[in-house]
This record gives C-alpha cells, sequence and structure tokens, in this order.
C-alpha cells in the first residue's frame, strides 16, 4: 500500500472520530440546556407558590412570562409597614434566581387605591 493512500485512510478514519466526539459533546450541550430550562421552570412555580402563600387574601401575584420572566407583587390596604417590608425580604429569599427592580411602599404605589399599597416586581435572572 502506498503511503499517501495509508495516511489519506488514517486522516479519514481520524476525522470520522473527530466528528462522533463532536457529536457526542453536541448531545451533551443540548440535555445540559433542557435540564437547566426544567429546574427554571420549577423553581419559577416554585416562587410562585410561596409568593402567593406570602401575600395571602390580601395581595395578587401577577405572572409575566414573556419576556423577562417576572413576578408582580402587589398587596394592599398594608397596616403595619415594617411587616411590609420585611415580606418583601422574605419574598426576595424564595426567589433566589430572581432581582427585585422595583419597590414602592406607601399611598402613591397604586393610583386605584387611597390605602397603604406595597409593589414590587422581581425579574429573573439568567444564568
Amino acid at each position: 500500500m502506498k503511503p499517501r493512500v495509508l495516511a489519506g485512510l488514517m486522516l479519514v478514519v481520524g476525522g470520522m472520530a473527530c466528528f462522533g466526539a463532536g457529536a457526542v459533546i453536541m448531545r451533551e450541550a443540548f440535555d445540559t440546556s433542557r435540564l437547566e430550562a426544567s429546574r427554571t421552570r420549577k423553581t419559577n412555580e416554585q416562587c410562585q407558590v410561596r409568593l402567593k402563600e406570602l401575600v395571602g387574601e390580601t395581595g395578587e401575584v401577577k405572572i409575566m412570562t414573556a419576556p423577562s420572566n417576572s413576578f408582580e407583587v402587589t398587596v394592599r390596604n398594608v397596616t403595619d409597614p415594617r411587616k411590609a417590608l420585611s415580606d418583601a425580604s422574605h419574598a426576595k429569599a424564595l426567589c433566589p434566581k430572581h432581582s427585585l427592580v422595583y419597590l414602592c411602599l406607601g399611598d402613591k404605589c397604586d393610583p386605584a387605591s387611597k390605602t397603604v399599597t406595597l409593589k414590587m416586581r422581581m425579574t429573573g435572572r439568567q444564568g
């Protein structure tokens, strides 16, 4: 067998091996991204449930999934502002993958209501 033919066959076999290894690595990357998306979805569901438990009957939790994956929490008729701020801190701890981007506590937060209201918005972080 000629050396050029032998070298060509070795390069073809080596190229196929590299192509196969690349396919395996790509499949692993897709599996990892699918797993991360599943984890993020479950974390968001748990966060939503915990926020609803936290605000109870007096509050509401709006979920804005697209594009920012965020929650808007509104609690009307706040009687103890210190407890409301404590609840906001607790909400941040319950949702570790979210950043607190807006917080308002007072009678000017909700124009439709003249009572003291707590409004906060938490946006999901990537990664």
